[in-house]
């Protein structure tokens, strides 16, 4: 029996539907609550394993509502503790600026204080020195551009109880001022936490009370603190370092710029300021800020450059396509966070995780943004004529302007390595920082953007169309670059130091072993003076080659230094100050030996390279604030 044959109407229908072309996948929603939540746990978990990272708590705000509320991984490895978005709570270090730039703006509605205000006008014992024939203003404090230098030893106590209060610990270790206020944005601990402390003094009590009961206390935020308690501490994830393939936990300390970033939170505490955020400064029956307020701390209040993005009271502007997203992330020994708003799309999430890895938050907030909030990127434009030789004059070694300019962590400046990559190219890195590279394409001359992705750049030039200044929008930070000279280079200063420490083991070595050997042969001592110059010189060596050792091991990283100066840091500069005195003499007696004849030839000459390094060192040591006691 012949098969049945399908009416012709069918077969049409199955032939048209085949001509046509498959439908494209839907794309993905934040209104689908099971694929957000698989995304971020997808995302989150590898990462959390790949990067050996113990636990991390996102937290997703749709408006006045929590889309996504959810722990990962465990909060103690020991313990083996789960992260809970509820009970766990996370150092969030400098996401607390927020909350001290709300309370400033509370004083500002209350007309206590004002924005254009001097600071000194509202500081009760505590002075702001003048400077540059401009006061720093209450507004310079909110966006990072009163312009102070950068200080980060001493800045935390271990232990819960810190041992001096704001005020005391601001009237010893305020930095300089180290240029005009309102000129450049240069991100400031000391900065912030003079505004709490202007906080303090206006509102005649404690800052931490001051945010408790303005911020806090209003918006629920029942389980987060400034100072947290035994209690609280007890439910506090630990923090943790790498060390190769382990993980160390870090001991409790207590920063002494608790408006800067002492902020203990749960995710779900956290989710409450979001929605605040989100509402117009207010959440339930409670307001912390009057709408135009909010708006005015959203809204763009500094910019490098019109081509970039700024700054709000608080938050750090990031671009995404035709979107515009706030933010602020946060860094402590232990700890990462970010929290990020995208007003125009009325979401908000906060992310954190206990080990300091920045660089899981930028690829989070890169994947999420992407997935979630697509945007249509304009294909990148032909190059203009003389493209390549704008950016091979542009290339060169640059610093962040946030950097301690008065004492020896001047060596922990953030290098910036921009180098011409194609035609109109550029690629923009700080080697040693885990932030991947920026890659960027000329779009007009002396301004870049980024080939894939919202970064963007702009250069200020000489006559001679060499670059001078570099203001970088990465990382969701508004970055203010200065161009370094080629002798402070870290190829130029880390071959110097490797080229001088060389010759003077040199002279360490061969010295004493020819003497050995001359004495055996029983050759003739040199004359008294020739002996002094050569002890002189031995000394010189081995004071810097030793003091150049102990620094190195006494300044292991900033995550030291933040408790005070490490055991063996004084050590280390007696030796560069006993160093620095004999390098004097030794190149006087180099001089000597040459007008009295002292020793052969050869000899005279690898004297003279010896003192010619003991001298590079100390201009080197004199650069990075190691002679004397600068810290």
């Amino acid at each position: 029996m012949s098969p049945r044959r399908a009416p012709p109407a069918l077969a049409l229908l199955a032939l048209l539907a085949a001509l046509l072309p498959a439908r494209a996948p839907a794309r993905p929603s934040l209104d689908d609550a099971s694929e957000v939540e698989g995304f971020v746990a997808g995302f989150l978990e590898a990462e959390l394993r790949e990067r050996r990272i113990p636990g991390a708590v996102f937290v997703l705000v749709r408006g006045d509502r929590v889309a996504l509320a959810r722990g990962y991984g465990v909060a103690n490895v020991e313990s083996g503790a789960p992260v809970d978005p509820e009970r766990t709570l996370f150092r969030v270090a400098s996401v607390s600026k927020l909350f001290t730039a709300t309370a400033a703006l509370q004083l500002v509605e209350q007309g206590r204080i004002g924005l254009d205000d001097d600071v000194n006008q509202h500081l009760r014992s505590l002075r702001v020195p003048d400077a540059f024939g401009e006061p720093v203003r209450v507004r310079h404090l909110l966006t990072h551009t009163a312009g102070f230098d950068d200080r980060f030893i001493g800045i935390a106590a271990l232990g819960a109880d810190p041992p001096e209060t704001l005020r005391a610990h601001l009237a010893r270790r305020l930095p300089k001022r180290a240029f005009p206020p309102g000129r450049s944005a240069s991100y400031s601990n000391y900065g912030m936490a003079l505004l709490g402390l202007l906080v303090e003094d206006v509102g005649g009590r404690p800052f931490e009370q001051a945010v408790e009961a303005g911020v806090l206390q209003p918006l629920g935020m029942t389980r987060s603190s400034l100072r947290p308690d035994a209690a609280l501490r007890a439910d506090l994830a630990t923090g943790y370092v790498r060390r190769g393939d382990t993980l160390r936990p870090l001991a409790y300390d207590a920063g002494l710029l608790a408006p800067a970033g002492n902020l203990a939170a749960t995710g779900a505490d956290m989710a409450r300021f979001l929605r605040a955020q989100l509402r117009g400064g207010a959440l339930g029956g409670a307001r912390v800020l009057r709408r135009e307020t909010l708006a005015e701390m959203q809204r763009t209040q500094f910019r490098h450059d019109p081509a970039l993005p700024g700054l709000g009271f608080g938050f750090h502007e990031r671009r995404h396509g035709r979107y515009r997203a706030i933010e602020h992330a946060g860094d402590w020994g232990g700890f990462a966070s970010l929290l990020q708003l995208v007003p125009e799309a009325d979401l908000g999430w906060f992310l954190s995780y206990n080990v300091d890895d920045p660089g899981l938050r930028e690829r989070f907030s890169a994947a999420f943004l992407a997935r979630y909030v697509p945007v249509e990127r304009a294909p990148a434009p032909a190059p203009a004529p003389g493209a390549e030789e704008r950016a091979a004059r542009i290339a060169g070694w640059y610093r962040w302007n946030r950097y301690t300019r008065a004492d020896l962590t001047k060596l922990f400046a953030a290098p910036v390595r921009v180098e011409a990559v194609g035609a109109g190219e550029l690629r923009v890195s700080s080697p040693g920082s885990p932030l991947d590279a920026v890659a960027l394409r000329e779009e007009a001359p002396g301004r870049y953007v980024a080939v894939a992705g919202d970064e963007a750049a702009v250069f200020r030039t000489d006559e001679a169309g060499r670059g001078r200044e570099l203001f970088l929008a990465a990382y969701g930070i508004p970055f203010a670059c200065e161009r370094l000279a080629w002798w402070q280079t870290p190829p130029a200063f880390l071959g110097g130091l490797a080229l001088f420490a060389v010759v003077l083991l040199s002279a360490l070595l061969a010295w004493p072993l020819a003497a050995w050997r001359r004495r055996r042969r029983g050759g003739a001592a040199a004359e008294p003076l020739a002996r002094v110059a050569t002890a002189t010189a031995l000394f010189a060596a081995a004071a810097w080659v030793a003091s150049l050792v102990v620094a190195i091991a006494a300044l292991g990283g900033t995550a030291q230094l933040v408790h005070g100066p490490p055991p063996g840091l004084a050590a280390a500069l007696s030796l560069g100050v006993a160093a620095a005195l004999a390098t004097f003499p030794t190149f006087g007696f180099a001089i000597l030996a040459f007008a009295r004849g002292f020793w052969s030839r050869g000899f005279r000459l690898h004297y003279l390279a010896v003192a010619g390094a003991a001298l590079g060192l100390l201009l080197v040591f004199r650069e990075w604030n190691w002679i004397g006691f600068r810290y």
